[in-house]
């Protein structure tokens, strides 16, 4: 292929001609023999002095190199046609020269074929010739075919079948029915053939698509192996991610109520100092004083024993949401016995040595967690112990009358412990570091909880119920 090199361009443009052109029924006949004829003075003219015809202006330079650009893809393409041209022209000729070349080829198998008729006659003529010169030089006073039936001897066997079938009829014609029933049976042999031959080709046929179909149901399978894994990790998802919601939204209840009982206690507390100083400011104010100081203290009682109510109803509300917790994990653990039986059926070894590696660490932080679940006792202890005493905040010396004193001295001893009591919750709500403790603690439980229920963990976030 010749090296391309664009062309100068100098012939100008024939306006008149091109003015002449229908465009649209070149478009609409497909008139190609005008674009051949059009084709090189658009492609070698010069357009760099050409103006427009009605404001004498040059053109435009983005449209005349727009055109230039078309010039030079119609010049490429001029070429790359007579490249074509040329090719065409050599394989054209490199084609006849096969033609012929098949023809003479033809034209010698036909001689040979001639030849090779003429060779295969002259052989059987030689043949016979040989056999005949054969029989001759054979033929001796034993060298002879007798007849079976009579007493006659021929030299040839041929000679005796002639004089079996002229006289003697009747054997020939059971010789013939033999000869039918053979042929006979061979024709049902070969019938039996071709119908074993079918019946292995419709067998392969069912064979195949019998594992073509076992291969789609066994992908069908892996798919739906893989859209349930997907929907389990999903929903395992969704199930930690509820379960630390829910998680979150008990503490933070844990800790508005732990506030709503400081705040509480914090109000009594300032009430209490206040009639104390009222107490020191006027002693000598006599019965009206003790009357109002008893009736302060039976509101501040009744307000205690209030605020135990309270924490009785916020304890049996734990207890409810326990009950709807543990039923809630009652269906879970039916999915999850489900799932786990299914995906403990395709577990690989791989993932049963990671499972026991899992579980060793899982018993050597168990011993870990043991001694953090002392530290939660102290605290559970605490709790209890809040829920459970009644809460009646110190007074200082006030004169009561003689039948109030021996209650005054019990009031004194609840009251110490109680304060004692909110102090270290609010201690405990002070630390940074309680949330932080308390949550694998409570993670922990819930997953022993599970496992004396019947799910027991194989890997990580993976339960397996047992059997």
């Amino acid at each position: 292929m010749p090296t391309f090199r664009f062309q100068p361009r100098r012939d100008g443009i024939d306006w008149r001609r091109f003015s002449a052109i229908d465009t649209e029924r070149i478009t609409r006949e497909v008139d190609i023999n005008t674009l051949q004829e059009s084709i090189n003075s658009i492609t070698f003219c010069n357009l760099e002095g050409e103006k427009c015809p009605y404001c004498q202006q040059p053109v435009d330079p983005v449209l005349l190199k727009v055109l230039k650009m078309a010039q030079m893809i119609i010049e490429y393409l001029l070429y790359c046609q007579e490249h074509i041209h040329s090719r065409e022209a050599q394989l054209e000729e490199r084609l006849g020269e096969a033609e012929a070349e098949h023809e003479r080829t033809k034209d010698e198998l036909a001689k040979q074929a001639e030849e090779m008729k003429k060779v295969k006659e002259e052989s059987k003529r030689r043949k016979k010739m040989i056999a005949t010169q054969q029989m001759l030089l054979q033929a001796g006073a034993n060298n002879y075919h007798k007849c079976q039936l009579c007493d006659k001897a021929f030299m040839n066997y041929s000679y005796l079948q002639g004089h079996i079938q002229r006289r003697h009829p009747e054997i020939t014609e059971i010789e013939r029915q033999k000869k039918k029933q053979v042929e006979q049976m061979e024709d049902g042999i070969e019938e039996l053939k071709s119908k074993l031959l079918k019946t292995q080709a419709i067998l392969e046929e069912e064979r195949e698509m019998e594992h073509k179909k076992r291969l789609q149901e066994a992908e069908e399978a892996r798919h739906r192996e893989e859209t349930l894994k997907r929907d389990f990790e999903r929903w395992r998802e969704e199930e930690r991610s509820k379960r630390q919601d829910e998680m979150d939204k008990i503490m933070q209840q844990f800790h508005s109520q732990l506030q709503e009982v400081t705040l509480k206690n914090s109000t009594y507390e300032s009430r209490f100092h206040n009639l104390e100083s009222k107490n020191s400011m006027v002693p000598s104010l006599g019965n009206l004083a003790d009357e109002e100081e008893r009736l302060e203290l039976k509101r501040l009682q009744q307000g205690m024993r209030n605020l135990k109510e309270e924490l009785e109803q916020q304890q049996s509300g734990w207890k409810k949401k326990l009950k709807e917790v543990q039923r809630d994990h009652g269906v879970e653990k039916q999915e999850l016995q489900y799932e786990n039986e299914r995906l403990k059926a395709s577990m690989t070894r791989d993932q049963q040595a990671v499972d026991q590696q899992v579980t060793k660490q899982m018993q050597s932080l168990k011993s870990q967690i043991k001694e953090k679940n002392k530290l939660i006792q102290n605290y559970e202890l605490t709790i209890e112990d809040l829920s459970r005493s009644r809460e009646v905040p110190q007074v200082a010396q006030v004169v009561l009358p003689a039948g109030a004193i021996k209650d005054e001295a019990s009031e004194d001893e609840l009251d110490y412990s109680l304060s004692q009591n909110l102090k270290t919750i609010d201690d405990l709500r002070r630390n940074p570091d309680f949330i932080k403790q308390f949550r694998p603690i409570l993670e922990q439980t819930l997953i022993e909880k599970l496992e004396s229920l019947g799910v027991k963990k194989v890997g990580e976030d993976v339960l397996q119920c047992k059997d």
